[in-house]
């Protein structure tokens, strides 16, 4: 399935009777509120499908059809959620996770920056860290997005990098 994004992150139980916490990220409440299937994987193979949802504060209490019990709701926690992309409801500071399109600006040591035709295919995300997947001269190399991350523009579909000569000779 195409146009997934990263729309949350289950980040605890609540109560005995199979309810997630739900982090959101990229897109406004009412996304949430008229999602039907939550994805666990970028290409859409497995989902939970909502059975109730309800927002306290920052957190959404989610409900999944067949996640009756906290011993089943717990071995969900910190999985990350995708959801289809819908502009209607997408945060003006989102991050999409297909980037192709988007123009890379490079920082390095001495805070030059200069621009670069490598390309930034797409971002992996998982529960224990998240990497930026690039193409340079056609070759694919992972990287982890805390160490080479600065900022993401996505107005100008700008994605500025740092300190990426120390792994790829990018001159």
């Amino acid at each position: 399935m195409t146009n997934l994004i990263l729309c949350g992150k289950i980040i605890s139980t609540f109560g005995k009777e199979g309810y997630i916490k739900l982090k959101k990220y990229n897109f406004e409440d009412d996304y949430f509120f008229n999602i039907e299937r939550f994805y666990l994987d970028k290409e859409g193979f497995y989902y939970l499908e909502k059975e109730n949802i309800k927002k306290i504060k920052d957190i959404f209490l989610v409900k999944f059809k067949n996640v009756d019990k906290i011993e089943i709701a717990y071995k969900l926690c910190g999985f990350i959620l995708f959801g289809k992309l819908d502009f209607k409801y997408l945060k003006k500071d989102a991050v999409i996770y297909k980037l192709e399109q988007y123009k890379i600006i490079l920082k390095d040591d001495l805070f030059k920056t200069y621009e670069t035709d490598l390309k930034i295919i797409n971002l992996e995300i998982s529960k224990e860290k998240s990497y930026f997947n690039i193409l340079v001269n056609g070759i694919e190399y992972l990287l982890p997005i805390e160490d080479f991350f600065v900022e993401i523009d996505n107005k100008n579909k700008i994605v500025k990098l740092k300190n990426l000569n120390e792994v790829i000779n990018l001159r």
